[in-house]
């Protein structure tokens, strides 16, 4: 297959609205082109955010995925199948949102339990590697892998790989998907799950420059995932490039039996507080007490220790 027999597919898939049209076309692209996955264990940590009052939610509930009777297709779910979208950083959140000068936001963070981990595809990462040597998904090829499997494979193949990841990336990145009902993205989505046995799938953010999403399907989700640390901020000023000024006006030091959020008395502005944690956590945390990198330090230490 040569880079114009590619183009046939691609103009195949965005040029019509038959699904079987669409699903053929995605199928022979998946036929050579490698869905790239990741096993994420407990060192990632994740966002997800809604618009709320100064006194956010009280309930994990609401910062949950919706129910499906109330879930709408999105990107990469179909009607009535939910599923958890979020995001690697807390200004994709605001972004995502839309979030205007004094909103409030109500942000969670998320983690993959003690000693669980789900498969997430990363579509557009091998195009990033390709040009810059590091992933969007995970910040770095792991290994130097993803280039290993480009320099190990035909050059012409390799070429065609990248071609087609730079297409499915954009794809999904596609403003306007939802004027079809995001048909495209939500058969793409199916058919790289059937393929791969996938639980979930990184993509680029729509509003947010190089910014990155998640979903996650709802029965990973409650099985895998719990939240780690909720908060709730105040937009001072929405600036370019995505970036915010924003206030912490309140801070959450967990959550108690009947899933509410319990608050602390005053807002932490110092350090994101995390709650859920396992005492060997505990106890390298309070290494770090007073370390500017000791999040990133105790990422890093629970993905050392997710496999065992």
């Amino acid at each position: 297959m040569k880079l114009s027999d590619c183009d046939k597919l691609f103009e195949k898939i965005t040029s019509t609205s038959e699904p079987e049209t669409i699903a053929s076309s995605f199928r022979e692209l998946f036929d050579f082109y490698p869905l790239i996955n990741y096993l994420i264990g407990r060192g990632k940590l994740f966002y997800r955010g809604q618009k709320s009052t100064s006194e956010g939610f009280p309930s994990a509930d609401r910062l949950h995925y919706p129910p499906a009777d109330n879930a709408e297709a999105g990107r990469l779910n179909n009607k009535g199948e939910p599923c958890l979208y979020a995001a690697t950083r807390q200004t994709t959140v605001f972004s995502e949102l839309n979030a205007k000068e004094d909103d409030y936001i109500h942000l969670v963070g998320l983690r993959m339990r003690p000693k669980k981990s789900i498969r997430l595809i990363a579509i557009g990462d091998l195009f990033h590697v390709h040009k810059t040597g590091y992933t969007r998904s995970l910040g770095k090829d792991p290994n130097g892998e993803l280039s290993r499997i480009l320099n190990r494979t035909d050059k012409e193949l390799a070429t065609n790989i990248i071609y087609v990841d730079a297409f499915l990336s954009e794809l999904l990145a596609d403003k306007n998907a939802k004027e079809s009902d995001y048909l495209k993205t939500r058969i793409l989505t199916s058919i790289a799950y059937e393929k791969i046995g996938a639980q979930g799938m990184f993509y680029p953010s729509v509003q947010d420059h190089v910014g990155m999403n998640l979903a996650v399907l709802s029965e990973a989700y409650f099985s895998n995932i719990h939240m780690v640390c909720s908060r709730v901020v105040k937009i001072k000023k929405v600036h370019s490039y995505g970036f915010y000024d924003y206030e912490i006006i309140r801070s959450c030091e967990g959550i108690n039996e009947l899933g509410r959020f319990v608050w602390s008395k005053e807002p932490s502005v110092r350090h994101e507080i995390l709650f859920n944690l396992t005492q060997e956590e505990v106890d390298f945390a309070n290494t770090k007490e007073e370390d500017p990198n000791g999040l990133l330090d105790l990422m890093s230490f629970a993905r050392g220790r997710r496999i065992r």
